[in-house]
């Protein structure tokens, strides 16, 4: 094969990863009786009440966190994103040998979203939290 075919098939696939990703991200979405929960690929996008109507559209959802003397953020990585158990996305994340995991949740009946921020593996067997900050 030539090298421009090479480029092309290279560019293609590229392309084609991109595009399911970003249509992936796209199609995340929570709901319940009366909320929508759409997630985009960095996380919460925008809340909706289905009853009247009302949207809140987040222009960030970042978070950071000091572990011991590392501080990580969000913003710092590309995270995996996954739709979990039924009413849940998660986001995964791996920074500076850490792997943190953000959950989000809608139950039913509920007119809020959770969020919960998970230190799932750490560079060594103890750590400390010093500081969170969720949004």
């Amino acid at each position: 094969m030539n090298s421009s075919l090479g480029s092309v098939v290279l560019l293609f696939a590229a392309s084609l990863t991109v595009l399911s990703t970003a249509a992936l991200a796209q199609n995340r979405q929570l709901r319940n009786a009366s909320t929508v929960a759409e997630f985009g690929p960095a996380g919460l996008v925008s809340v909706e009440d289905t009853g009247s109507h009302a949207r809140l559209d987040l222009s960030a959802d970042t978070w950071s966190m000091v572990v011991d003397d590392v501080t990580l953020r969000s913003t710092d990585a590309s995270p995996v994103v996954n739709k979990a158990a039924e009413g849940q996305v998660t986001y995964t994340y791996e920074l500076s040998g850490y792997h943190v995991r953000v959950v989000y949740w809608l139950k039913p009946g509920w007119n809020f979203v959770g969020k919960r921020i998970e230190i799932l593996q750490a560079p060594s067997t103890s750590f400390t939290v010093h500081q969170v900050v969720p949004w």
